[in-house]
């Protein structure tokens, strides 16, 4: 809902000394949007988060795993796939609880 969505950028254009900071995830890395409305509870919010979270999945699931200096080709395909298992997890308490308690949720972390 529009109120939801309201919400979610008035609270992500506060200070983080009003809400403190955000735990990054796997999937979701809040940190580097500092300042910034953040992607995923926006997404949520507005009703795409299911579209958005299949495409990450499908993303991190199928892609080739980059190469990277200090990690092994086997560490960057479970990175990856943990990325998509933390959107699969979205969803899954999406379903569960219903998106307004969900964005509660997320927000009280």
């Amino acid at each position: 809902t529009n109120y939801f969505l309201e919400g979610v950028l008035m609270k992500d254009s506060l200070a983080e000394d009003v809400y403190g900071e955000v735990e990054a995830s796997p999937g979701n890395e809040d940190k580097h949007y500092k300042g910034m409305a953040q992607p995923w509870p926006t997404v949520v919010a507005r009703g795409d988060g299911q579209a958005v979270a299949k495409f990450h999945i499908d993303k991190y699931i199928f892609r080739k795993p980059k190469e990277h200096p200090t990690k092994s080709p086997k560490e960057v395909r479970i990175e990856d796939l943990n990325k998509a298992k933390w959107y699969i997890d979205q969803l899954i308490l999406i379903e569960t609880l219903g998106i307004e308690t969900y964005l509660q949720q997320y927000w009280s972390k």
